[in-house]
């Protein structure tokens, strides 16, 4: 082999050695500054999600607990209406006799006191 041919060589190594190292060191350090930065953004992100949640169980409860204090408010209002405590008065009388009123006997009721259970025992249920 020639001498120029050589030194070619031997030159085109000694510039290359340091450029390929430099590549082998920025791609391991590129990669664990990814796998760093996934990290952070993941646990930003589930921090955010965690947030998130709170609040829209907070702002649930809330509703929930309004939904019921607002259920509360109108009983209260329904049991001190003279309509309404007058009405469930005719109705406890009236309710024993309802069955036969409407052509019912003990068998009749029975049977629909079945179907009923059924229903929500099986169909109901199952939605």
């Amino acid at each position: 082999m020639k001498l120029r041919t050589r030194l070619t060589a031997v030159m085109l190594a000694c510039g290359l050695t340091p450029l390929i190292s430099t590549m082998v060191v920025g791609h391991y350090r590129h990669a664990a500054e990814s796998e760093q930065l996934n990290a952070t953004g993941k646990q930003a992100l589930e921090k955010q999600v965690h947030a998130t949640l709170d609040t829209l169980r907070a702002s649930r409860r809330q509703f929930v607990e309004g939904f019921f204090e607002h259920s509360a408010e109108e009983l209260v209002a329904l049991s001190r209406n003279p309509d309404v405590t007058g009405g469930l008065r005719a109705f406890t009388k009236s309710f024993p006799s309802m069955a036969a009123d409407n052509g019912h006997d003990a068998a009749s009721l029975t049977q629909m006191r079945g179907a009923l259970g059924t229903y929500y025992g099986g169909d109901f249920a199952a939605e």
